[in-house]
């Protein structure tokens, strides 16, 4: 049977017949209704692509008719049966929106001619529709591809799903392989509770679970839910949603589900091999963000390693690193920095002091006053922690910025370039408010480290000579109480 599907609105039984009888001959799915709410009930829980809709009805008029079937299905292409073959007549029905008129008498050979012209009509506009779509999502792969940041990979995936698809409801899944049994955790999702997220199932566990586990699409409407009985489902019986895997290969690493609440925009076989093809570009985008990911988490692991060992030889400074990436990220992100952004701060906290190795051990550990020379030096290490850093890895602008920096005064009486007040990077201005307040909070040679109300105090002091003021206030508000709270960058 035809994947067309024609509904006859007409009061007399003998057309009514005669157009079941024709339209079945081409291989049509055929529907009849007598009265315009028959009709309006059987589209309203119905999808048809073409209606036949005579003019004088008992219960109305087609064209009233006709425009109500429209508000309900958008889509469907009409064309108006009538006995009057006047100009009048061709006008008002265009203006009610069908698209030809069928003139009484007809024979069987017009109404198929007039019923395969639409066809063709209907089949033009949906591939010139789909061909755009394929161009759209052509376009989307290339912005998937570019970016290697995976939150932001996961939602730019669910936004433009939700655009190129019109779904009402867009949800995400990927796979977590580490679990056992393996899991589906829900990791972006537009349309859906914010409390969902991060909501795990087993594969093979719902329509989602089924999907991850046999790599097949599925899709749920009033004629596919039957083959769907032995899966636990909650589908109301209305609208239509598709559930594609996000494969690499054979494997399946994620799932993608979308959501039309209205029948009249029901999802169809032809979507879901359309919109494999973006499940295709989503996966690889997951895949390559997940790699990025690990990579940047096996720099940031050997920075870490470094710097700890970098301590190791000034006995005092141990944690140090660690406490100061923990603050400046904290500070970055209250500051309103996004997730992406803060972490180089944590990569700028772990960094900023790696230049101290090329300082000679007695000069670090001297607990009096440094000699000009002697100062000269450790004025360098700034510089020299930029040439310790992988470039390509960890060193962006930000990075750079931060270390480089992160000795201005707001004064202006700082080094390397006696910057001053906004001149100075936000990046640095952030990484000098944490690196000072650990620096009080800890031993130094020459001085012990202060209780923290008392390196709080001297740390507010420092704000508007040494110190950005506003961040200095935003840290000491806020962050610091959000830290105690958490148990993160403890002091000691």
């Amino acid at each position: 049977m035809s994947q067309w599907r024609v509904l006859v609105v007409d009061d007399e039984e003998s057309i009514v017949t005669i157009c079941r009888l024709a339209l079945q001959r081409l291989d049509l799915h055929v529907d009849t209704a007598t009265t315009a709410a028959e009709a309006l009930t059987k589209v309203k829980n119905e999808g048809f692509d073409i209606a036949l809709v005579d003019w004088i009805l008992p219960d109305g008029n087609g064209l009233d008719l006709f425009r109500a079937m429209q508000a309900l299905a958008p889509q469907i292409l009409g064309i108006l049966i009538t006995g009057q073959s006047l100009a009048e007549t061709n006008r008002d029905a265009l203006e009610a929106g069908f698209w030809a008129a069928l003139f009484k008498p007809f024979t069987v050979t017009e109404l198929q001619g007039i019923v395969q012209r639409a066809m063709a009509y209907l089949q033009a506009v949906r591939e010139r529709e789909r061909l755009q779509l394929m161009v759209s999502l052509s376009e989307v792969a290339r912005h998937l591809a570019a970016s290697l940041d995976l939150d932001e990979v996961l939602h730019r995936i669910v936004r433009v799903a939700r655009e190129q698809t019109g779904a009402d409801r867009v949800s995400l899944m990927v796979v977590d392989d580490t679990a056992s049994p393996t899991r589906l955790r829900l990791v972006a999702a537009d349309g859906l509770p914010s409390e969902w997220l991060n909501r795990e199932i087993a594969v093979a566990e719902g329509i989602a679970g089924l999907v991850a586990q046999t790599g097949e699409p599925l899709l749920v409407n009033t004629q596919t839910i039957q083959a769907l009985s032995g899966v636990p489902l909650r589908y109301q019986g209305m609208g239509s949603a598709l559930c594609l895997p996000l494969k690499l290969g054979s494997r399946v690493v994620g799932v993608l589900n979308l959501t039309r609440f209205a029948d009249e925009r029901v999802f169809s076989d032809a979507d879901v091999h359309l919109y494999l093809v973006l499940a295709a570009q989503a996966a690889l985008a997951v895949e390559n963000a997940r790699l990025y990911r690990r990579l940047w988490e096996g720099h940031l692991a050997a920075l870490a390693s470094f710097a700890r060992y970098a301590e190791a030889l000034e006995g005092y400074r141990r944690g140090h690193a660690d406490r100061v990436g923990i603050y400046a990220q904290a500070l970055a992100k209250a500051a309103g920095w996004t997730p992406k952004d803060a972490e180089q701060l944590r990569v700028a906290g772990l960094a900023h002091d790696l230049g101290l190795l090329q300082v000679p051990r007695d000069i670090l550990l001297k607990p009096t006053r440094l000699s000009d020379d002697e100062w000269q030096l450790v004025r360098q290490h700034p510089l020299w922690s930029l040439e310790l850093i992988d470039r390509p890895a960890l060193l962006t602008d930000l990075v750079t910025a931060a270390v480089r920096y992160h000795h201005e005064r707001f004064d202006g009486t700082g080094y390397p370039d006696g910057l001053r007040g906004d001149q100075i990077p936000l990046p640095a201005r952030i990484l000098a408010v944490a690196d000072t307040f650990d620096a009080l909070s800890h031993d130094r040679p020459y001085r012990p480290a202060y209780p923290r109300d008392q390196a709080i105090a001297e740390l507010t002091r420092a704000a508007g000579t040494q110190l950005d003021p506003d961040l200095t206030h935003l840290f000491v508000t806020q962050v610091l109480l959000e830290l105690k709270e958490t148990g993160n960058g403890s002091e000691g």
